[in-house]
């Protein structure tokens, strides 16, 4: 079950320039910057009123994020909901008819479990979901 925004991401060819256009717009520095070898990216993430605001670049030219700069210039990549259970919400959407890109959950860039939904199930939008767990108190 879906249980709030988590990020939007924009994919981009320089991530130095496009953090420091952003930096600019929301008057602050991004709160992390990582790079995620699994998935051949550097992200610049911004907390906006707890949302994040992602910017990606890839770091190897042969990969998703590429092609997608490649083909569509500077440009948004996708959105992304906070989950429960990565797992299960794999298997909710893929038993309600979606197509998923991923069967098994990946790590993130936030750390956490990540799955994506492939944009044909999705009105061409490329959704991703981020397992959140709610933590005990």
């Amino acid at each position: 079950m879906i249980k709030k925004f988590n990020h939007i991401a924009i994919a981009v060819s320089n991530l130095e320039n496009s953090t420091a256009v952003f930096e600019k717009i929301f008057n602050k520095k991004p709160d992390t910057i990582v790079e995620v070898p699994e998935q051949k990216v550097k992200v610049a993430m911004f907390d906006i009123g707890g949302v994040l605001f992602e910017i990606i670049q890839p770091t190897e030219m042969n990969t998703p994020v590429a092609q997608f700069v490649d083909n569509r210039g500077d440009s948004l990549h996708h959105i992304s909901f906070s989950v429960e259970d990565i797992q299960k919400t794999i298997e909710d959407f893929t038993a309600g008819g979606f197509r998923m890109i991923d069967l098994k959950p990946r790590m993130g860039a936030e750390g956490k479990p990540i799955a994506f939904m492939h944009p044909k199930s999705s009105d061409g939008i490329l959704v991703e979901f981020v397992e959140d767990k709610e933590e005990s108190k």
